[in-house]
């Protein structure tokens, strides 16, 4: 008996034995998957890193470090002083002493006296020349050390506005207003550039003294106070609505307000008016193109925001309501901060989140019960701003950053060892040669796994993303479980890579698109028209297929004043995006066919039929004798290939081609020269 128990658990213990050669399991001795999403990267098991990856990203910063017990209202007990003054040349912009920070300047130093431990706020007085677009870009270090990763940059934006009501162009579409710089001081309270996070940053500081430095990066602009305090987070909203309920009731007031009417600025120029041709959508934009909408794809960045201005008859709380789309990320939601008069009400605010649908809705922003929030607003004018905010994926997005660096240093590792060509029949045995190998890929399946996990507890529609990291899950067991098929999965290992960095870059859009807002007093229920159904949009789309036969949508249309007297006419052809094209001709209509009576006739062509060397439009019309007085958007070839056919015109023939090359680099119409001539002038130039 005791034999045969002997050889039944030796029998046993072979078989166990057995299963964990052929299956090692996916956990590490330090039981990673009991850890949360990325703290697994601190077990030691990894190699060196940067100085960049060693820095904290700012959600592990921020953790476990209590507040200061100052309030807003003893600010002043911080001391900013500018420590380089010396080096700087002040100067005034708007009646305020600034300093113009640009490349030559460096980097600008404060010294900053805190009076005990504590997270402060940073904010800085900000204005733009008016003279470049480009958004600035700074880095941020106190005593000399990044103190998170997002502090790598931060981003001052521009603000911008519409210059002109809506026009209607000659075949009856609307066309986009121009778009100008509105040039004033704002305040920037630091804030990471994409938006992961809903409230601005907080900065770890001891009691003492400290140099916060601003560092350049991009873009150049004026300067002014920076500030360092404490300031308030916002209340929750139980505690927002005691604060305002006895400020008494709004009744009987409902009123639907125009996205596209009642925008006043944006911090994009990306942030167009927009069409939908959804009939349901106000103005209706059958046959027709109506710019109805504000938002969409566009305004996917984080902290892009939009302005609007609305107005109430009385004191009182009012719930909000809006007709929006959001069927974008297959299933992701969209976030927004939302702020009345510049401020976030209450907390719920701070990123509103807007669940995924595939139509249009009326959606009245309410709490998890659907019960609707109330906002208090005084008789008259106020402001409503949306930015995009994507803190509920931040987790998820760090996660996904560190996934992406672990998976690059096991794929060097594994070339290092078999070289750019390893041989799929060789067995490298890679575990014993690569001893971190199996628990990398452990770690980094684990990730992989929580992060489906996170999309199946937090969205209603599993995102497409989820299915896509299952799939790499499935390559990744295969490779843990049989590691001598890695030699031959390498090229769909550098392929998962690849996957995951396409996925990176789409959970940071985070698209979103309104029609327009209601404003209504607690007491009134809105009426709402019901959504185009099948019918409707069935008789939409026989309207606009009826008049497709009547409208020219190559012919790119503008308005000219009927005061304009046209003497002649410039054919183009242009193989740019019907953007580009539209916004060449309306800039052409205003500024230069008013002002000479040449009109601008445009095309929109493939890029292929504007090219040298093949069979195309623009060379059959220069055969006939039909050519375009103007080709735009060629490569750069053409123009010598069209000269040495004698088929385009020398442009230094025209009396003003000197003053007009000024505008250009030297040299850099060298790739148009033919003989002594210049068939072309760049359209773009870095």
């Amino acid at each position: 008996m005791k034999k045969r128990f002997n050889r039944y658990l030796t029998g046993i213990l072979s078989i166990i034995i057995i299963i964990s050669s052929v299956f090692p399991g996916r956990v590490l001795a330090e039981d990673i998957s009991e850890l949360p999403m990325r703290e697994r990267y601190n077990t030691g098991f990894l190699e060196e890193k940067s100085e960049t990856e060693k820095t904290p990203y700012y959600s592990d910063y921020s953790k476990g470090y209590g507040n200061s017990s100052l309030t807003e209202s003893e600010n002043n007990a911080v001391s900013v002083t500018l420590l380089n003054s010396q080096k700087i040349k002040f100067e005034k912009q708007l009646n305020k002493d600034c300093i113009y920070f640009d490349s030559n300047l460096a980097t600008v130093d404060w010294e900053v006296t805190v009076p005990q431990d504590g997270m402060y706020n940073f904010s800085l007085e900000y204005i733009f020349d008016g003279k470049e677009i480009r958004d600035a870009q700074r880095m941020l270090k106190i005593d000399g050390k990044m103190p998170f990763r997002e502090a790598e940059n931060f981003t001052f934006s521009h603000l911008w506005r519409d210059k002109d009501d809506i026009r209607i162009n000659s075949i009856g579409d609307e066309v986009r207003p121009t778009t100008y710089e509105d040039v004033k001081w704002q305040t920037f309270d630091f804030s990471d550039s994409e938006g992961l996070y809903a409230l601005p940053l907080k900065f770890r500081l001891t009691a003492g003294k400290h140099t916060v430095s601003l560092s350049y990066m991009s873009g150049s602009f004026y300067i002014g106070e920076f500030r360092v305090g404490i300031k308030s987070d916002p209340v929750n909203y139980t505690e927002y609505v005691k604060s305002t309920a006895r400020n008494g009731k709004a009744s009987n007031f409902s009123e639907v307000f125009q996205s596209e009417k009642i925008l006043i600025d944006k911090n994009s120029t990306t942030l167009i008016l927009e069409s939908d041709g959804d009939p349901s959508t106000k103005p209706s934009g059958i046959t027709n193109k109506k710019l109805n909408v504000t938002g969409g794809w566009r305004w996917r960045n984080g902290n892009q925001s939009m302005t609007w201005r609305f107005s109430v008859n009385e004191d009182g709380l009012y719930k909000l309501g809006i007709r929006c789309l959001q069927n974008w990320n297959d299933g992701l939601a969209s976030y927004r901060s939302i702020k009345i008069d510049g401020e976030i009400p209450f907390a719920e605010m701070e990123a509103y989140r807007f669940d995924y649908l595939d139509k249009w809705r009326f959606t009245t922003l309410a709490d998890s019960n659907s019960k609707p929030y109330l906002f208090y607003l005084t008789k008259g004018e106020h402001t409503l701003t949306m930015g995009v905010k994507i803190s509920g994926l931040t987790e998820v997005i760090n996660a996904l950053n560190d996934d992406i660096d672990l998976f690059s240093e096991i794929l060097s590792d594994i070339t290092k060892l078999t070289g750019s060509e390893p041989d799929p029949y060789y067995d490298y045995d890679f575990f014993t040669k690569i001893p971190t190998l199996q628990p990398r890929l452990s770690a980094l399946y684990n990730s992989l796994d929580r992060q489906v996990e996170f999309y199946k507890a937090n969205f209603k529609k599993l995102p497409a993303i989820a299915n896509n990291l299952k799939s790499i899950m499935k390559q990744l067991d295969t490779l843990i479980n049989n590691p001598f098929k890695i030699a031959a999965s390498i090229s769909e290992l550098e392929n998962a890579q690849s996957s995951l960095g396409t996925y990176f870059s789409s959970l940071k859009y985070s698209p979103f698109e309104i029609d327009w807002f209601c404003i209504s007093s607690e007491d009134v229920n809105p009426r709402i028209e019901k959504e185009s159904g099948f019918f409707s949009k069935l008789y939409a789309t026989i309207l606009n297929f009826v008049s497709s036969f009547f409208k020219d949508y190559d012919n790119i249309s503008g308005f000219v004043s009927e005061n304009t007297k046209i003497k002649e006419t410039v054919d183009i052809w242009i193989s740019r995006g019907t953007e580009w094209s539209e916004i060449i001709k309306q800039t052409a209509d205003k500024e230069f066919t008013e002002q000479t009576g040449i009109a601008i006739r445009m095309n929109i062509l493939p890029t292929a039929q504007l090219s040298a060397g093949s069979i195309n439009a623009l060379m059959l019309a220069i055969s006939s004798g039909r050519a375009p007085d103007i080709a735009m958007g060629v490569d750069s070839a053409s123009p010598a290939e069209f000269a040495f056919r004698n088929s385009v015109c020398n442009l230094k023939e025209f009396s003003d081609y000197d003053e007009i090359s000024e505008r250009f680099l030297k040299n850099i119409t060298v790739p148009f020269q033919y003989r002594g001539g210049v068939y072309a002038i760049p359209e773009t130039m870095n």
